[in-house]
């Protein structure tokens, strides 16, 4: 049995649902500490009046920053209170197996790695998730489902990755002029960048859900529309720029990768999406935003 003293889970919370807050306090049996960042934009919500176990503690963020701005907060109020530590980011929709915590940590250990996370299936689509790997000039997509032995990539979804702490102070912490999309992605780029590639445990699997994703197949390609808000699409796109702004001197491939993503989400857009006129003029205006650039929380009328 590993010892947990120094494994902590961050845990964004946007209005949970009873059935969530049951899960989040199993999550936090197999945890020393858990932080728990209640986002809800306009108050806490009603996760802080119930009776929680006393290794978690709950900060109010109010959709401050985003989800940047939750993570960070989290991920601060754990530094402050362990000093070097693993720290396992969690959101409320993720479901996770038996023991998770323990053979991720292990996996790192036995790895020499400092940034680690699992396969995932979304719960939605039922497909693994796949992942890409940045080089200079090119990019490597890797099928998730088919790998059985670890595998780097430069990409993965915040929830479920372990992270140790002294990697926050040596790349910073989450973008909070992102607010929210492509927020995990530009950090997944420091990390590269910085020489810390995550090491995806194909042993562990976990459940997730992004968006209402459906699987979805046309002249025999295959997508996955998410159904986001035309805001999201904002942000997807907007973000997807401020990141070839920030970081193409160093990978120009990711130039090619926004411009595979952006026709991707327009034909799925086009081809399975309802309300498409409005996701298509979101996806104008992040391009156009993202150009100026206007950075932080959208305040686009028309898609707030």
């Amino acid at each position: 049995m590993i010892q947990k003293d120094k494994i902590v889970g961050v845990l964004v919370a946007f209005a949970p649902t009873l059935a969530q807050v049951v899960s989040i306090r199993t999550i936090s049996l197999e945890l020393d500490y858990m932080f728990v960042v209640d986002n809800t934009e306009g108050g806490a919500s009603f996760l802080l009046s119930d009776n929680l176990p006393e290794n978690i503690f709950v900060l109010v963020n109010n959709n401050e920053g985003g989800i940047a701005g939750a993570l960070n907060v989290g991920i601060k109020a754990a530094i402050k209170k362990l000093g070097d530590c693993f720290i396992f980011l969690l959101d409320q929709d993720s479901c996770l197996p038996a023991l998770f915590f323990e053979r991720q940590y292990s996996f790192a250990m036995e790895n020499k790695k400092m940034v680690v996370a699992p396969k995932y299936i979304d719960i939605n689509s039922k497909t693994f998730g796949n992942y890409t790997k940045l080089c200079k000039w090119r990019i490597e997509n890797i099928n998730g489902e088919t790998m059985s032995l670890p595998f780097e990539t430069t990409f993965a979804i915040t929830s479920g990755t372990m992270i140790f702490s002294s990697l926050f102070e040596k790349i910073g912490l989450f973008r909070e002029d992102y607010f929210i999309d492509h927020v995990d992605s530009e950090f997944c780029i420091r990390l590269h960048r910085s020489g810390h590639m995550i090491l995806i445990n194909p042993d562990v699997v976990f459940e997730h859900a992004i968006g209402k994703r459906k699987l979805k197949i046309f002249l025999r390609i295959k997508f996955k529309p998410n159904f986001h808000s035309p805001l999201r699409r904002y942000y997807a796109v907007r973000n997807g720029i401020f990141m070839v702004r920030h970081h193409f001197k160093c990978f120009p491939s990711i130039l090619w990768l926004l411009i595979l993503r952006m026709g991707y989400e327009y034909m799925g857009i086009i081809l399975f999406e309802n309300d498409k006129l409005m996701k298509l003029k979101a996806l104008f205006l992040g391009l156009i935003d993202g150009i100026l650039p206007k950075v932080g929380r959208c305040n686009r009328k028309s898609l707030i």
